[in-house]
């Protein structure tokens, strides 16, 4: 006991130590990082300042049509890798013209996979991690499409909006999606999905999700519409891994410097929106940078796969245009889009009054709205839920299994495993 005592104490005492020389080491790093990156932001100009006025902003915005786009799904908690539904919402508000929709489309998932071509087929994928991943990746695409879709119905569908937002980035990184054995939508729910598209019988290709969304992105993109992805917690540095290499293209920065802010930015995990939470003030926002998300940052391709079936596609993806803003003293969240209107600028003073619309919300309000919307209701949650797992039950009960009783029992929750019945040992 008294050897544990000690060496307790001598461990909080070095971790302090360690902790105090890491913290201090971090900080001037970070704000060493930021100085200088503030430093070459300031010289290119790439600064802007908002002059944010509550009731003028109110004026303005009172006669515009804003949309916002958000989605959520179900999960079953019993065994099975497919999701009951998604929802994805899309909204028009206007207060002068009294405009308020609020749409709502419901879509089971196994609706938009073609079955003839299904994740869930044994033969196809014998490794049960993989699959797991594979399933995974399935959601994420359908949703994904599923909010794509909605603006491009906004579009085909020529409905009046001065902007709209979706809840995320406009344009996925789709690499993930490659995998050989990840299926096709059915022709049904691709031509739901792309309005636009005039092919009364599109190929598995065509129909799979990579194809369909670089499509739907280069519909958005040549309909100029103002459209915009808001990222309320990016993870990643590719505004100022972007922006330092256009500064050595201009000769203002070495090679070698160059790749030492990078290795420095990645090993202190100093991402784009902790760097420009220090370098933005009140109200500012960056100048919007022109990226290409799917290839790495001296283009070569990300997926790296010379004979891929979808090297060529995923390269003709469209670049985007990133940006920062901070609205008051909250965190900067980035904006996506896949054009820069000359009217852009007065898009970003709409979409900061929507950010300060709520002292310390510090994102766009529509957003809030579009998410409340989109998350399937408790009640048609839980009821979804409740039929599946007593359909899964009687299942068991009606084969008089008691093993198969059982386990169905623990599945579906009555575990007696807890946490509160292990043995506590001082």
């Amino acid at each position: 006991m008294e050897n544990e005592i000690k060496f307790l104490s001598e461990l909080v005492e070095k971790s302090t130590i360690s902790a105090n020389e890491l913290g201090k080491n971090h900080w001037q790093i970070k704000e060493a990082l930021a100085k200088k990156i503030k430093q070459f932001l300031v010289e290119e100009n790439y600064i802007h300042q908002i002059k944010f006025d509550l009731k003028q902003n109110c004026k303005i915005d009172n006669n515009k049509i804003l949309c916002s786009i958000d989605g959520g799904r179900i999960n079953p908690k019993i065994a099975t890798s497919d999701p009951y539904a998604i929802r994805v919402v899309t909204t028009r508000l206007s207060p002068a013209k009294k405009l308020q929709e609020i749409i709502p489309i419901y879509t089971k998932i196994s609706d938009i996979y073609d079955k003839k071509d299904n994740l869930y087929d044994e033969l196809k994928v014998e490794n049960d991690e993989i699959e797991y991943a594979l399933n995974q990746k399935k959601k994420d695409a359908a949703l994904k499409i599923a909010e794509i879709s909605a603006l491009n119905s906004l579009v085909f569908k020529n409905q009046e909006f001065n902007f709209a937002l979706i809840h995320g980035p406009i344009q996925p990184i789709v690499l993930g999606f490659s995998d050989i054995d990840f299926p096709s939508f059915t022709s049904r729910a691709y031509k739901e999905f792309l309005p636009f598209i005039n092919d009364n019988d599109p190929n598995k290709m065509t129909r799979h999700f990579i194809k369909a969304c670089h499509d739907s992105l280069h519909f958005l993109k040549d309909s100029k519409k103002g459209i915009y992805g808001c990222v309320e917690r990016p993870r990643s540095g590719l505004y100022i891994n972007y922006f330092l290499k256009r500064i050595l293209d201009k000769g203002k920065i070495t090679r070698s410097d160059f790749h030492k802010l990078l290795a420095t930015r990645k090993r202190y995990d100093l991402h784009d929106q902790t760097l420009f939470d220090l370098i933005l003030e009140k109200d500012q926002f960056l100048e919007p940078l022109l990226v290409s998300k799917q290839t790495s940052l001296f283009g070569a391709g990300i997926a790296g796969r010379i004979n891929d079936q979808w090297s060529q596609i995923i390269d003709n993806y469209p670049d985007t245009y990133i940006s920062y803003m901070k609205p008051g003293q909250d965190l900067p969240f980035r904006i996506e889009s896949l054009v820069k209107n000359e009217n852009y600028q007065e898009d970003y003073r709409s979409i900061l009054h929507q950010s300060r619309i709520v002292p310390g919300n510090g994102f766009p309000m529509i957003l809030h709205v579009a998410d409340f919307y989109a998350k399937i209701p408790n009640h048609m949650r839980n009821l979804m839920i409740q039929i599946h797992e007593k359909q899964f039950l009687k299942d068991a009960l009606d084969s008089k299994n008691e093993k198969r009783i059982l386990s169905s029992l623990k599945t579906i929750g009555f575990n007696k495993r807890s946490w509160f019945k292990r043995p506590h040992i001082l």
